[in-house]
């Protein structure tokens, strides 16, 4: 019964102390912090303070965690993953299932034609199709990648000359791509 009892704690006490650690397994946003000094700094966002940015260094930039006073800071940039891939897939296929639609809802060939006449009108209907299906494919390709880019583009919170409403306005936006929310 005893052993019971300090398995219980020990559960107890494992729970308790894998929240805190559950809450760093959150990834936040990686961030390119240009200070006004002009050295810009890439990382990932751990969380935003009223007076400062928490910042882990990322792999390519080891280091220790620490902390950039908003007052230091002339831009920080979101980076967001690359879209546009997604954008020209989703695009193309959308734009090419449409052609496809249209194409075969083109009446079929008048049976009166004599044979020759039939067949050249299949021909130049399945060159007709040909032109639609690829012409609406190439027309998704281009407005899917349009979409994939801007989709993926940076955001960029600028904090050189702002009054401390906008400020805290910008972190607060800021504070959604933390990986510790709420932290203020």
């Amino acid at each position: 019964m005893n052993t019971i009892k300090k398995l219980s704690a020990l559960l107890i006490v494992v729970a308790l102390l894998g929240q805190p650690l559950a809450a760093l397994q959150n990834k936040g946003s990686e961030v390119l912090i240009t200070r006004k000094t002009g050295m810009p700094f890439q990382g990932e966002l751990l969380a935003v303070k009223p007076n400062a940015l928490v910042v882990s260094p990322t792999q390519e930039t080891p280091g220790e965690i620490f902390s950039v006073d908003i007052g230091d800071i002339e831009t920080v940039e979101i980076i967001k993953k690359s879209k546009v891939v997604v954008g020209m897939l989703f695009g193309t296929l959308i734009g090419g299932g449409l052609g496809l639609g249209i194409s075969s809802a083109m009446p079929p060939p008048d049976p009166a034609n004599n044979l020759g006449a039939a067949i050249g009108n299949v021909w130049g209907r399945a060159l007709v199709k040909g032109f639609i299906i690829f012409s609406c494919t190439a027309v998704g390709f281009l407005l899917g990648t349009l979409v994939g880019v801007s989709a993926g583009a940076n955001k960029r919170f600028h904090f050189a000359n702002l009054d401390s409403a906008a400020r805290d306005s910008a972190l607060l936006k800021l504070s959604e791509f933390a990986a510790l929310k709420g932290v203020r």
